[in-house]
């Protein structure tokens, strides 16, 4: 259930959310074209890198236990890593605690898991699918989105202060997600 999500943030939202960034310059000697925009998109590493590790996964390609090693370790070490990168961005940025950053708070903590739960029962899922699929729309905004707001120089300061508030949420929003993910498995 994690990976389909993931694949679901790295296939579509991700790509769709720098293409948007791309084609949204507001002078034109840096606008460029849908074409452009979605190459510019493809070769970014946080949407290649795991479309590559997916297909290398699916043709049943064994690697070298050294290449195995190596990404296993890269793996443990990528929460922490990410964490750390997030302190980081955040540490630069000054951070507002607005009506606009408690809206994405709300939209992504509350409002997201509902609809995901909506949806999910709608189409069929029942039990500890449903459940799974729900708490996926419980996690908290991912670090992506401030590291692309700053690699991009644009909303960074929201994109922080709504990724900052959503992990401080989440505390309450994950535990609340939990205890409701428990009563939909019975």
């Amino acid at each position: 259930m994690v990976v389909s999500g993931n694949l679901i943030v790295t296939l579509i939202v991700v790509p769709i959310a720098l293409v948007v960034l791309a084609r949204s310059a507001t002078d034109e000697e840096h606008r460029i074209g849908m074409g452009s925009a979605l190459w510019s998109a493809v070769k970014q590493p946080l949407v290649f890198l795991p479309i590559a590790g997916a297909c290398v996964a699916a043709s049943g390609f064994e690697l070298p236990e050294l290449a195995v090693t190596a990404a296993s370790e890269i793996g443990v070490a990528a929460g922490g890593a990410a964490l750390f990168a997030l302190g980081l961005t955040l540490s630069g940025i000054s951070l507002q605690l607005n009506k606009e950053v408690t809206f994405n708070v709300l939209v992504k903590n509350v409002l997201q898991p509902i609809v995901i739960f909506g949806a999910a029962y709608l189409v069929g899922l029942r039990g500890a699918l449903l459940a799974q699929t729900f708490l996926l729309g419980v996690l908290p905004t991912a670090t992506e989105v401030s590291a692309i707001a700053v690699s991009r120089n644009i909303y960074q300061d929201r994109a922080a202060g709504s990724t900052l508030a959503s992990v401080l949420a989440s505390i309450f929003t994950i535990a609340a997600g939990v205890s409701v993910a428990v009563l939909l498995e019975e």
